[in-house]
């Protein structure tokens, strides 16, 4: 018991991470994400990772461009594209904001960007199911005229 109230057990680890806007403002806000495109549009947001691992951790963000399709409760992936890979190191504690431009290159009503978040070793074919975290946002894009 005395071990216990001496030497308290670290609290929970883990990292977040989350995508923002700039309102009218200028403050930083989770809302009015752009996902309505024409080919050729682009949209900017902010990426943001807060580490809350009790460590400093290096992370690899690999941004993917998806073109999907929803039956049901399951999502299929039938194209996926790198676009980026972004890194950082966090100290315990530590935030980082990175804004991000994307232009859409897939067309359709389930285009999918994804901001996967690995802590170790990046695997040769990214995924939603193999991140050690992700954001993502979904969006239609029409082509242009």
């Amino acid at each position: 018991m005395g071990y216990a109230v001496a030497v308290p057990q670290p609290g929970e680890q883990f990292s977040a991470v989350y995508l923002l806007t700039e309102d009218d403002d200028g403050e930083l806000v989770a809302d009015d994400f752009p996902t309505e495109f024409e080919s050729g549009e682009s949209g900017e947001l902010i990426l943001g990772i807060d580490n809350n691992e009790h460590r400093t951790t290096e992370y690899t963000v690999v941004i993917v461009e998806q073109n999907v399709s929803v039956d049901g409760n399951e999502t299929v992936v039938h194209d996926q594209r790198e676009l980026e890979r972004l890194e950082t190191r966090l100290s315990h504690d530590e935030t980082w904001h990175h804004p991000y431009e994307f232009e859409p290159t897939m067309t359709g009503e389930n285009v999918r960007v994804a901001w996967l978040v690995y802590s170790g070793d990046v695997p040769d074919e990214s995924s939603l199911e193999n991140a050690d975290y992700y954001a993502h946002l979904w969006m239609t894009v029409d082509e242009s005229d």
